[in-house]
């Protein structure tokens, strides 16, 4: 076996039970919170907030009058937008700008598992868990950067966000 590979990263996201603002957490493999993303409150467009111990590493405000899903995301000084592909049948999530240009988010059909790629190159890959009462996906980050794993928390983040922002129109429209 070859000991100069790095073993990769392991995140664990997960949706708050019973958290009204919607709050997920991002956890490493020892159950360590790392993250921890809440949505803040607000009248029209409210943001969402990602904190490490208590400071603020990244904001998310969805774009308004897009016709496809559209975040803009300000991490300190780099600020990028991920953009949702239009007319696939699984989920395509595009950063435009920052310093993951390019990189892309692949979803399998039902969502259950992702795929980070940049440059050619996979950052990391996502699993998510079937039968748990709150959406949960475990990560594999390949990059170990602390750029990288702030990057693909980032996306693990805002994936949340939208199938937050699905549910709750299914639900809204449902009645």
């Amino acid at each position: 076996m070859d000991e100069s590979l790095p073993t990769p990263v392991t995140l664990h996201i997960f949706r708050k039970l019973m958290s009204w603002r919607g709050r997920f957490h991002i956890c490493d493999s020892d159950g360590m919170m790392l993250y921890e993303c809440v949505g803040k409150w607000g009248w029209f467009n409210p943001p969402w907030v990602l904190t490490r111990d208590g400071l603020e590493v990244a904001v998310f405000k969805r774009k308004l009058w897009t016709w496809l899903s559209t975040w803009n995301v300000s991490m300190g000084e780099d600020s990028f937008q991920l953009r949702r592909k239009s007319w696939t049948l699984r989920r395509h999530i595009l950063v435009e700008g920052g310093p993951f240009d390019g990189a892309v988010m692949t979803g399998s059909l039902f969502d259950r598992q992702f795929e980070v790629t940049w440059r050619g190159r996979v950052l990391a890959r996502a699993q998510g868990k079937f039968l748990t009462l709150r959406e949960r996906h475990d990560i594999e980050v390949l990059d170990h950067s602390p750029q990288a794993v702030l990057f693909i928390a980032v996306l693990m983040a805002n994936l949340l966000m939208e199938k937050q922002a699905e549910h709750d129109s299914h639900s809204s429209g449902a009645d």
